[in-house]
């Protein structure tokens, strides 16, 4: 888990550019800008191949978008799945799509 150095949340959401949206300052920032709490560390490359199979793209494609070659794309994906705990492009983009419609921790406690 990673916490915004504003605000101190963990709650982030995925911008099509890979930027990470923080839901509690609402503040764009790059994940190098983020605090590391429980690392899980993605390569800018990965977070890259991430919002592409987001968007559905076939591995070639999603290669060619890259700049690598199809063996590469396929192990930025792998190491993706590997690091996100999912089993495949379905719970990937499943959760990539949660992350971003989830509404900010403590939103709607009314406060």
């Amino acid at each position: 888990m990673r916490q915004c150095p504003r605000c101190g949340m963990g709650a982030f959401g995925v911008t099509a550019s890979g930027s990470l949206f923080c839901y509690g300052c609402a503040a764009l920032l790059d994940v190098e800008q983020t605090v590391p709490s429980d690392p899980v560390l993605v390569t800018r490359k990965e977070r890259e191949a991430l919002v592409y199979v987001v968007q559905g793209m076939d591995m070639l494609k999603l290669a060619v978008h890259l700049g690598t070659a199809e063996r590469t794309a396929k192990d930025h994906v792998s190491r993706l799945y590997r690091k996100l705990g999912a089993d495949g492009r379905a719970e990937i983009t499943l959760r990539a799509h949660r992350a971003l419609a989830a509404p900010p921790e403590g939103a709607n406690d009314g406060r």
